[in-house]
């Protein structure tokens, strides 16, 4: 549950209607309706119940609204008190990213803001893959990951904020044979070999390759790589062409040619943390973004 969705939550059951709550919150309604919606699918029950006359809560909205009263407002307070904080915070924070990742604009800002403002603070990152990443934020090792949202679906007690939306691609290095073929498609690589991370790595992104080569009746040799190391270096060589997402590190690198899949779903960003990590430096961090 985030603030957003408590807060769209509680407006709907103060106003009984979805255009006022949306108003009263300054965002569009079906951003709002989209809030309610993911809110429910979290908690497994209905809230809210539409009629012709507008809505009304269920049973289990009202027990929820009466009991969540004025949390978002605490919820500021506290995070409105963090400057008193900033002379005498201390400690470290330590950030996973996913090794094939660029992280972009906006978490980049959010970094450099979060140094710049706590000075005192240490901010330590690394790249990992998936496993590594995932292992450490459930034993501590790490307080905050970056990761694909549908590779952390089996991860119990974690939250998630969204990053990017990244579309998925055909990638091939210049020294690969097929480089300069105009309009290229992927059928047009079907006796060539496909590196792909394996599927312990990104479930989402080895997926999506496979039922790319079936939907296009293709049968490619396919090289499960054990690592993004290993994977770009087979890029690289030109040995293999790939199928990622345009947020892997070396689709900024000109020498590699890069063809968005519009008929593959994007790869959706995220960054995570431990829903019950209560230390001062990682809220301080979470609420730059």
């Amino acid at each position: 549950m985030t603030l957003l969705q408590l807060k769209c939550f509680l407006a709907v059951s103060q106003a009984m209607n979805f255009t006022r709550a949306a108003v009263s919150l300054y965002i569009t309604q079906s951003h709002l309706s989209k809030q309610i919606a993911a809110l429910e699918r979290e908690l497994g029950v209905r809230l809210f119940q539409r009629n012709s006359h507008g809505v009304c809560l269920t049973r289990e909205g009202a027990f929820l609204a009466q009991r969540l009263q004025g949390i978002p407002e605490q919820v500021e307070a506290a995070v409105a008190a963090l400057p008193s904080l900033e002379e005498h915070m201390r400690g470290v924070v330590r950030l996973g990213v996913l090794d094939h990742q660029v992280l972009g604009e906006l978490p980049t800002r959010q970094l450099q803001a979060f140094t710049s403002r706590y000075p005192q603070v240490q901010l330590l990152q690394e790249r990992q893959d998936s496993i590594r990443l995932r292992d450490g934020l459930q034993s501590g090792a790490y307080d905050i990951i970056t990761l694909v949202q549908e590779d952390m679906e089996h991860m119990p007690g974690v939250s998630f904020r969204k990053l990017s939306c990244c579309p998925v691609a055909l990638i091939l290095h210049k020294s690969h044979p097929m480089f300069g073929r105009p309009e290229l498609k992927p059928e047009d690589l079907a006796q060539h070999p496909f590196a792909l991370l394996d599927y312990s790595l990104s479930p989402a992104l080895f997926d999506r390759a496979m039922h790319l080569f079936r939907g296009r009746r293709m049968a490619p040799p396919v090289l499960k790589m054990p690592s993004y190391s290993a994977l770009a270096l087979q890029v690289e060589t030109g040995l293999s062409a790939t199928i990622m997402d345009t947020n892997a590190t070396f689709c900024t690198d000109q020498t590699f040619r890069t063809i968005p899949l519009p008929d593959v779903p994007p790869v959706q960003h995220v960054m995570a943390w431990r829903t019950d990590n209560r230390r001062t430096e990682v809220a301080a961090l979470l609420a730059m973004g």
